[in-house]
């Protein structure tokens, strides 16, 4: 146990860590606390068996540990970050999006139930800020690509009703997305945890879901809906429209093309890493044949009944 651990789990059995408000409490709080309510009068610190440790970041110094509620035992999940400002403002952050009426609708189903934010200081000298969630299971263990079709789908609505109203709430930017932040329920359905580098999504999304297809070229869109494409390409809903060759840069695929076609449109590039036209044809056809493997890969995956 090091020393962050051993003051965090401190704080969690302690009784000065105190709710706080970031934003009017003017929506339901299914615990019904008040502002100034502490950590205790929530969950059981009576009970030697918790804290267990859930996880912990190494980038941000926040550990998550299982408690239990005190109304009715139920396991919830703590946030905790000890002596750490880079973990205290990402829990903040996190909690402001929670607090956020916007969002009330959606906790409980593809985000998890709040049960607030509490702060203290432990010794007198370190800051502790923790957040109560709901637990509400366990994250994928693999990608979203190997689960079966009808999980996939309900991820790609999840995600859809973060980027429209009324929460309209970006989760993260496309390279943040990990499919280890996809909690599968007791139902079956999905949760979207970890909302640390969430923010209010600018303007309206122009494509918040993409439809299952057999071959959809991936559009431009601005950096705000990254993510939906991110989610997207690993549900296997979207598929590269353009196969590469090492050095050359990408061809965009279309049905009716020949290799000569293709060859033409590289034909500089491709010389000018000495391919002559006969072997700039081999390679073309090889890429080609891989490519077209891919798509029908894909296209079975985006049809119901061909899971894995």
């Amino acid at each position: 146990m090091d020393s962050r651990d051993k003051l965090a789990r401190d704080a969690l059995k302690s009784q000065f860590m105190r709710r706080v408000y970031l934003e009017r409490p003017d929506h339901d709080d299914s615990q019904g606390c008040n502002a100034g309510s502490l950590l205790h009068d929530i969950v059981d610190v009576a009970d030697d068996s918790y804290p267990r440790q859930f996880h912990y970041s190494r980038e941000t110094y926040v550990y998550i540990y299982v408690l239990k509620l005190r109304s009715d035992g139920s396991e919830v999940l703590c946030k905790v970050a000890a002596a750490s400002l880079t973990g205290e403002k990402r829990l903040v952050q996190e909690a402001r999006m929670y607090e956020s009426p916007n969002t009330a609708s959606l906790q409980g189903t593809v985000m998890p139930k709040y049960h607030g934010l509490f702060q203290g200081d432990v010794n007198s000298f370190f800051k502790v800020t923790c957040m109560i969630l709901e637990h509400c299971g366990k994250p994928l263990s693999r990608p979203l690509i190997h689960e079966d079709f009808a999980f996939r789908d309900a991820v790609l609505n999840a995600y859809s009703q973060l980027h429209t109203a009324p929460a309209m709430l970006v989760k993260g930017d496309a390279s943040e997305y990990k499919y280890e932040d996809i909690v599968r329920r007791g139902n079956g359905q999905p949760c979207l945890v970890d909302y640390g580098s969430s923010r209010p999504h600018r303007g309206d999304c122009d494509q918040p879901r993409f439809d299952f297809k057999s071959f959809t070229p991936i559009p431009g869109t601005d950096l705000s809906c990254g993510e939906i494409l991110e989610v997207s390409k690993a549900a296997g809903a979207l598929m590269d429209n353009s196969f590469e060759i090492k050095g050359i840069g990408p061809m965009h695929y279309h049905p009716k093309k020949t290799i000569a076609d293709y060859w033409r449109s590289a034909r500089s590039e491709m010389m000018a890493r000495g391919y002559n036209e006969t072997g700039g044809h081999e390679v073309i056809q090889k890429h080609l044949e891989e490519y077209k493997n891919y798509l029908k890969d894909m296209e079975a995956l985006g049809k119901p009944g061909n899971d894995e």
